[in-house]
């Protein structure tokens, strides 16, 4: 299923937004995203703009978790999650809320992100890595 992506800045945007308009959002869910991709779409794109060779190598999920990464739970929990019950987003509609919403190779772009490994989860009191 396509992995619905969406960009740390846009995500900011959004929240900020959804603060300012309670009379709009209160209560409701605002499903975000920057693009959906499929990972082989994902592989292709990076490759396209780095110039390093991807290829999209499937695996189950099972396959997955046997790897014995950290948060591999996580992550099979959350392709479970879009594989069987994909929220619906409006790109369209996201766009007239913010303009400058990017899309995966605009990101990659813009960072200059080249797949060096990284930590990606911050400590939640003082949002060291």
């Amino acid at each position: 299923a396509p992995w619905p992506m969406v960009a740390l800045d846009d995500i900011a945007f959004f929240t900020a937004h959804v603060f300012a308009h309670p009379e709009k959002w209160s209560g409701q869910t605002l499903a975000i995203e920057g693009e959906s991709l499929t990972f082989a779409e994902i592989a292709a794109i990076f490759e396209k703009v780095t110039g390093i060779p991807a290829e999209y190598r499937p695996m189950t999920l099972e396959e997955y978790a046997a790897q014995g990464l950290p948060n591999a739970h996580d992550v099979i929990n959350m392709l479970r999650f879009f594989i069987e019950y994909r929220l619906p987003r409006n790109l369209q509609s996201l766009k007239r809320i913010h303009p400058e919403l990017i899309n995966f190779e605009q990101w990659l772009r813009k960072t200059e992100w080249k797949g060096e490994p990284g930590e990606v989860q911050k400590d939640p009191i003082t949002g060291s890595k």
